[in-house]
């Protein structure tokens, strides 16, 4: 599956007829203030990646995140898109000098829900992953590879409501097949005003272990993104 079908999918997902009565439609660009911890290792060369935000944004050179996401009854649609750039160009230190770490990253989740009751449900979907890793080190060339990969996930949500304006939204999920192993988290309290609208203030996860030792130089990602989260949710 290339970037540009991952896309398209994104993409008609969100473009789909929303004016339709039975379905609640939701879009919610949001802020992630995530940390980074973890390696990434290509054949003999590695880096250490442990970043905090601060780090983070000190060398993201771009991104973007948003959510979709649609309801009819029990059913109900998600559709999730972050996207980063990083360059820290004193990644840590190695033999003859500093290594640089470069990350390109594209992550797409998008899942069907079967709500059981009002409050919890069964989650079902897919989580795309396209992640360019460049090491340099120093006083030797440079290696580059660059992965995509489908993990099929299963989770579980839960949607409580506190009082009349106040609720909180619960996601977990694992997955594999592209990758040896996946997981992500959210939790999210969201504050509703009279148009429908809500301000989402909350916690984000992501832990991806990768390796695929194909070709002359085998790659390995042991990532973990963690961090706070804030989004303005829009009632379409």
């Amino acid at each position: 599956m290339s970037r540009k079908a991952a896309l398209l999918a994104i993409i008609l997902f969100a473009s789909a007829p929303a004016s339709a009565q039975q379905w609640d439609w939701k879009l919610t660009p949001y802020l992630w203030a995530t940390g980074i911890d973890g390696s990434a290792s290509i054949g003999p060369v590695s880096a250490e990646a442990s970043l905090s935000f601060s780090d983070v944004v000190d060398i993201l050179r771009g991104g973007g995140l948003v959510r979709i996401e649609t309801t009819n009854n029990r059913h109900g649609l998600f559709g999730d898109i972050a996207y980063f750039r990083l360059k820290d160009k004193e990644a840590r230190d190695t033999v003859g000098g500093f290594l640089e770490l470069k990350l390109d990253a594209l992550m797409i989740e998008t899942a069907y829900f079967y709500r059981l009751n009002e409050t919890y449900a069964l989650e079902f979907g897919a989580r795309y992953l396209d992640i360019e890793t460049t090491l340099r080190p120093e006083l030797l060339p440079s290696a580059t590879r660059s992965s995509d990969f489908v993990d099929a996930i299963i989770g579980f949500r839960a949607d409580f409501e506190l009082n009349a304006q106040w609720d909180m939204l619960f996601r977990g999920n694992v997955g594999g097949g592209g990758t040896d192993y996946s997981a992500g988290l959210q939790v999210d309290l969201r504050r509703s005003f009279s148009n429908g609208n809500t301000l989402d203030v909350g916690f984000r996860a992501v832990d991806i272990d990768y390796k695929d030792n194909a070709g002359l130089a085998p790659v390995g990602l042991d990532l973990s993104m963690a961090g706070l989260t804030i989004g303005y949710t829009f009632d379409l």
